[in-house]
C-alpha cells in the first residue's frame, strides 16, 4: 500500500492514460484494502491522490472551495476543545484524548456529489474525534455531548453497536455548539 502511495507521486511522468489508470485502480482496489485494514490516513492519501489525477479540475474546485471553511473551522476547533473538556470533567467522562481531522478531498467531494454540490450540507469537513477509555465512556461522552449542545437527531450513527466491515467501532454525532454557528461533526 506504501509501495502504491509511492507511485502516485511520480505519475506526472507517464502519459495522461496511463496516469488514469493507475489512479483509477488504486481509488478501486488499494484504497477500499487500506480501508478494511483500519489504515485511514493510507487511505486517505491513495483517494486523494488518485482522485488529483483522474479529475483534476474537480480537485481543484473542493481544494478552492473549502480551504477558508477548513481554516475557520479549524479555530473555532480549538477555542471548542477546552470547553468539551470541562463539560466532559463536570460529567466524570474519562477521555484519554480529543483531537480533530479534515475529512480528505475524495470524500469531500464524493459527498458534494450526493447534496449536488452544496458546501452548506457537508457537516463535517472538519471532525472532532473523542476518544475514551472504554465502552461506557463513548455512551457517557455522547450523553454529556447532546446534553448540552443540540444534536442533528438524523446525524447519529452507533457503529460500537453495529461496527463497519472493517471493524471500526465508534459512536457518530452531529451538533450545534451554540445558536448561529457551524455544526460540529
Amino acid at each position: 500500500l506504501v509501495s502504491r502511495l509511492d507511485g502516485l507521486h511520480f505519475l506526472n511522468y507517464l502519459s495522461e492514460d496511463q496516469q488514469k489508470l493507475y489512479a483509477l485502480e488504486t481509488l478501486r482496489i488499494f484504497a477500499p484494502i487500506a480501508n478494511r485494514l483500519g489504515l485511514n490516513e493510507l487511505r486517505r492519501n491513495l483517494e486523494d491522490a488518485s482522485f488529483f489525477y483522474l479529475f483534476p479540475k474537480k480537485f481543484q474546485w473542493v481544494k478552492e472551495n473549502i480551504k477558508g471553511e477548513y481554516e475557520d473551522r479549524e479555530r473555532y476547533l480549538k477555542k471548542f476543545i477546552p470547553r468539551l473538556e470541562k463539560i466532559f470533567k463536570k460529567e466524570r467522562v474519562k477521555i484519554v484524548e480529543i483531537n480533530y481531522r479534515a475529512k480528505s478531498y475524495w470524500s469531500t467531494y464524493q459527498k458534494l456529489v450526493r447534496h449536488n454540490m452544496d458546501l452548506n450540507k457537508v457537516h463535517d469537513l472538519l471532525a472532532l474525534r473523542i476518544i475514551t477509555s472504554d465502552i461506557e465512556n463513548c455512551y457517557k461522552a455522547l450523553g454529556a455531548t447532546h446534553k448540552h449542545f443540540r444534536p442533528i437527531s438524523e446525524e447519529i450513527n452507533d457503529y460500537i453497536a453495529r461496527p463497519k466491515t472493517n471493524g471500526y467501532r465508534s459512536l457518530h454525532t452531529t451538533i450545534f455548539p451554540e445558536t448561529g454557528s457551524n455544526r460540529i461533526t
